[in-house]
């Protein structure tokens, strides 16, 4: 992603973040997140485009890494970060020849849309089976109109919800 598009939404989440509307928005999409994971128990998981960490906060894990390329969003996440949760600066991109951690949660929320990832969802997959547990479990939740994705894994379920603007769509695949 180029700094024009950090930038743009960088200052889009500062400019709505204020709103109450879409502060109680951010907190239900959380909280559909977090009772689609909810399922099973995980050990390790991994938010990629974790932002500020509002989701990674809530999200049960034993070990629970969110990674974001925004120095701000990271540091902001580490401001009130508890238990067993980690946030550092790093790319989905950086993840490829990652051979060490397997996660059996990978997280996805806003992150797969084209400006951010251009031409590269061949890649992503090859990238994310590498990390992924047999059995491991792949959440997206995005704008559906923006959004075109779709993960070669089982899909267990899908559900659409919205805010005043937009559609999303949720997916739970397991692999």
């Amino acid at each position: 992603m180029g700094i024009d598009a950090i930038n743009d939404y960088l200052n889009i989440q500062n400019s709505i973040t204020d709103s109450d509307k879409y502060a109680k928005f951010l907190n239900d999409k959380r909280d559909i997140i977090i009772a689609e994971s909810s399922f099973r128990s995980f050990d390790n998981v991994i938010d990629i485009g974790c932002g500020d960490g509002y989701i990674t906060k809530k999200i049960r894990g034993n070990h629970i890494l969110g990674i974001d390329i925004s120095d701000a969003v990271i540091q902001k996440a580490d401001e009130n970060c508890t238990r067993n949760v980690e946030f550092s600066k790093h790319s989905l991109f950086d993840l490829i020849d990652e051979k060490n951690s397997k996660y059996d949660l990978v997280l996805f929320s806003e992150v797969l849309y084209e400006p951010y990832i251009g031409g590269s969802c061949n890649l992503i997959y090859k990238i994310i089976d590498n990390i992924l547990n047999e059995n491991g479990v792949v959440i997206t939740c995005h704008v559906d109109d923006y959004y075109r994705m779709r993960f070669p894994y089982l899909l267990k379920n899908q559900l659409y919800f919205d805010n005043e603007n937009d559609i999303y769509k949720l997916e739970v695949y397991i692999k």
